[in-house]
C-alpha cells in the first residue's frame, strides 16, 4: 500500500480515525459549532479533571479541528489555567450540560 496523498479516497475501515473523527465533526457543523464559540467568545462548560464543572472558554482549535484549548479562573489558584481536550469530547460536554 502506498503513501496517502490529499484527495485520495479510501474505504472507512481502512482510514485512520482521526480522518472519520474529522469528518464527523465537520458533517455534524461540531467544527462550526466550535468556530462560533470561539468567535463569540462565549462561556463554555468545562469539566475539570477533579470532575467538578465550571464556565470558561475555549480559546482555540488545534490539530486541524481535533482537539479545543479551554482556559478558566482557578480559584484555589487564583490564575487563568488551561488544557486541551478533544473536539469530540468537549461537545460531549456541551451537550451533556444543556440537556
Amino acid at each position: 500500500m502506498g503513501i496517502s496523498q490529499p484527495g485520495d479516497n479510501h474505504p472507512d475501515d481502512e482510514k485512520p480515525q482521526y480522518l472519520i473523527d474529522l469528518e464527523e465533526l465537520q458533517d455534524t457543523g461540531g467544527l462550526e459549532r466550535v468556530a462560533n464559540l470561539i468567535e463569540t467568545k462565549a462561556d463554555v462548560w468545562i469539566k475539570r479533571s477533579n470532575g467538578e464543572w465550571q464556565f470558561g472558554k475555549v480559546w482555540e482549535m488545534g490539530h486541524a479541528g481535533l482537539s479545543v484549548g479551554l482556559e478558566w479562573f482557578d480559584e484555589a489558584k487564583q490564575k487563568i489555567v488551561g488544557k486541551h481536550v478533544a473536539t469530540k469530547v468537549f461537545l460531549q460536554w456541551q451537550d451533556e450540560q444543556h440537556d
